[in-house]
């Protein structure tokens, strides 16, 4: 397979990329590169839940485009032993879904006016981008 930014180590991983080294119009090559088929989400904190939740209940959108996933998502226990120390959002996008929710959330950065949204989106989008070992910033 040819890698355009970069190919995985004998791990797996990909070497990191920082927002000098891609811009906009490649971000989709760089994201069908870099992303799994599917995209196994686990998110604990409820702000970021139902901003999740704001983004993939719109549907399709102006671009025809819809987050779809592996299934509806669930609500899963995380355990040490037999004690659930937390409970967890499970979400398990596609790749084209998980294009389109990474979209959607670059939109709504920048249209936001609340400050608290604004950081909850921010902090989502930098974790997903940590993840496939990008290094983003507005």
């Amino acid at each position: 397979m040819n890698y355009k930014f970069g190919k995985p180590d004998d791990y797996g991983d990909f070497p990191y990329l920082y927002c000098g080294q891609w811009n906009d119009s490649n971000l989709n090559d760089l994201l069908n590169e870099r992303l799994p088929e599917y995209y196994n989400m686990q998110l604990v904190d409820s702000d970021e839940i139902d901003l999740l939740a704001e983004l993939v209940n719109q549907g399709i959108d102006s671009h025809l485009e819809a987050v779809t996933s592996k299934d509806s998502g669930k609500v899963i226990d995380r355990k040490i032993g037999d004690t659930v120390v937390c409970r967890a959002f499970e979400f398990v996008p596609d790749k084209q879904g998980m294009i389109c929710l990474i979209r959607r959330l670059r939109e709504y950065l920048d249209v936001c006016e609340d400050s608290d949204k604004w950081d909850i989106a921010y902090n989502l989008l930098s974790c997903i981008f940590e993840t496939l070992q990008i290094e983003y910033s507005v």
